[in-house]
């Protein structure tokens, strides 16, 4: 593996740290991986849904196809974030070509007896996928880096994930129930007690593997993601990647120094010995500093000792000192950093005898809904209509619906006002232009120029709304083009004009004079032909 292509940074970490590392991962290529992802999950959740309509006897079969073949949608994940690690873009459709290709390797296991209890399945599935070994190499690599607890963090962590699932499988069904209700039958769980109870109704069948393979999708390409940089972790752990990375920054930093061409290939490697050893000897471990204070109850001796000028007492006290605070098991304390659980703020109480089961709770709270599901439905409709209605006004200068024609604006950003009289605005301003950008008043000269060709296009019956920009006026230029309403040369031109202007006061690339002497002279031509047309 080349180490030096590596993207992300990659040391020895916690392993939940190397799990949150995926997170960040994922987020890179999400983009690439749900498309890829959801062309071929969708299909399979319809299928599972669509058998379970016509089967509604056997819906603990359908819902269970999502379920044993999501290992290999897994291999897509790893597929495409495997070749992100090393800088290397895969787009979705990429991926699906090479789908197919990496099913091979440690798939019977997968989909046998390992998918009912190996939750770990994703931190090992690249043992197969991406270093292809198999049988007994394979037996071996997985024993190597399932220890020190990776393996172990790997069960728990696919045991999170199946509780999420669970969780947004019984959400999913809650919110279809909610919008679903009925007045013989309005409690909002009642699809969560459809699928648990076995009810054989085509329609709650049909939502209840929608709902779960919605689930499963969700949550599998964070699952994927996250066991993979595990893994990822372990290879780091167990080959030493910081330190090779590091060995290599020293060489190259020390070759201009240290001709290694006319070294001999034999004492390469005596040379990185002999630089490791350096550094080992340099960096000797010290004896660890206590640094926390010593518990109330331990008595500290030299606070009820009576003072004394004798030379030989001082220095036995000195040794006694030394030799307590530097055996831990004399002085009865160690000083060391730990993890301690947070206390809570509200503890339960623990004289309550009432229990009642889950099945019970989410009864009380399925009759609470029913009872204020219309208000409850009311709501996140009015929310809905509320959060359209604010985007809708805060953008409301951004989209033109073209209803109602308004004055020009003036566009110019700035807060000076013109020094143009307002009867110097004629119906060829060229001249008043020249003279203003020949004063310094670049912005100014622009924005009359700008607004002349906003009034030439309402003279072609065009309908300029309030707030419009300098995109929807060459959008409204091409439209006006398009509808043969003005030849293509008055088009450039304002398109030209639009141009410069926008260039001009949003990004502060102001043209030559010529140009604009150019754009003036433009102006004054169709001035002209169109004087002597009428």
């Amino acid at each position: 593996m080349d180490v030096e292509r590596l993207t992300v940074d990659l040391r020895p970490r916690p392993h939940w740290q190397a799990i949150d590392l995926g997170f960040a991962l994922l987020r890179r290529r999400l983009s690439e991986v749900l498309i890829a992802w959801w062309i071929v999950w969708t299909p399979l959740v319809l299928l599972a849904a669509g058998l379970a309509a016509f089967w509604p006897s056997l819906v603990g079969v359908w819902l269970l196809i999502p379920w044993f073949v999501r290992p290999l949608f897994e291999r897509l994940v790893v597929h495409i974030l495997s070749r992100e690690v090393f800088g290397e873009r895969v787009t979705g459709k990429e991926a699906l070509r090479a789908w197919k290709g990496t099913w091979s390797g440690g798939m019977i296991r997968v989909l046998t007896w390992w998918r009912l209890w190996a939750l770990g399945r994703s931190f090992l599935q690249p043992i197969w996928q991406l270093e292809g070994l198999r049988d007994e190499a394979a037996s071996h690599r997985r024993q190597a880096l399932s220890r020190h607890g990776a393996g172990k963090t790997a069960f728990q962590w696919g045991l999170v994930c199946v509780h999420i699932e669970l969780v947004l499988w019984m959400s999913i069904l809650t919110l279809f129930g909610l919008f679903t209700r009925s007045g013989s039958e309005g409690n909002p769980f009642r699809f969560v007690f459809h699928a648990m109870g076995g009810n054989t109704d085509p329609l709650s069948t049909a939502i209840s593997a929608i709902a779960y393979g919605l689930a499963l999708g969700v949550v599998g390409p964070f699952y994927a993601a996250c066991g993979f940089t595990l893994y990822l972790n372990r290879r780091a752990e167990l080959e030493a990647w910081d330190i090779e990375l590091a060995l290599r920054k020293l060489c190259r930093r020390i070759a201009p120094k240290v001709s290694l061409a006319k070294t001999t290939s034999p004492l390469i490697p005596l040379l990185l010995f002999t630089i490791l050893l350096a550094t080992s000897v340099g960096a000797a471990p010290t004896a660890p500093i206590d640094t926390c204070s010593p518990p109330s109850w331990w008595h500290n001796p030299a606070k009820n000792r009576p003072p004394t000028q004798n030379p030989v007492r001082i220095e036995l006290r000195r040794e006694v000192d030394s030799l307590y605070r530097a055996d831990q098991e004399l002085r009865g304390w160690t000083c060391e950093e730990t993890w301690v659980a947070k206390p809570t703020t509200s503890p339960r109480d623990t004289n309550t005898n009432q229990s009642h089961s889950s099945m019970d709770w989410l009864g009380r709270i399925g009759n609470f809904l029913d009872r204020h599901a219309n208000l409850l439905v009311w709501s996140i409709v009015l929310a809905a209509l509320g959060l359209v209605g604010w985007i809708a006004w805060k953008y409301r200068n951004v989209v033109d619906f073209g209803l109602v024609s308004k004055p020009i604006p003036d566009p110019a950003p700035s807060p000076r006002r013109s020094p143009l009289p307002p009867g110097e605005f004629s119906h060829d301003p060229t001249d008043s232009v020249l003279a203003l950008w020949e004063r310094g008043s670049q912005r100014e000269a622009l924005g009359l120029l700008y607004r002349h060709a906003c009034r030439h296009a309402t003279e072609r019956q065009a309908r300029l709304p309030q707030g419009f920009s300098e995109g929807a006026m060459q959008r409204l230029v091409g439209e006006m083009r398009a509808q043969k309403k003005i030849p293509n040369s008055e088009a450039d031109l304002m398109v030209l004009t639009t141009q410069t202007w926008s260039s001009a006061a949003w990004a502060n690339q102001w043209p030559e004079t010529e140009v604009v002497a150019e754009l003036c002279h433009q102006w004054r031509d169709l001035a002209a032909r169109r004087f002597h047309a009428s």
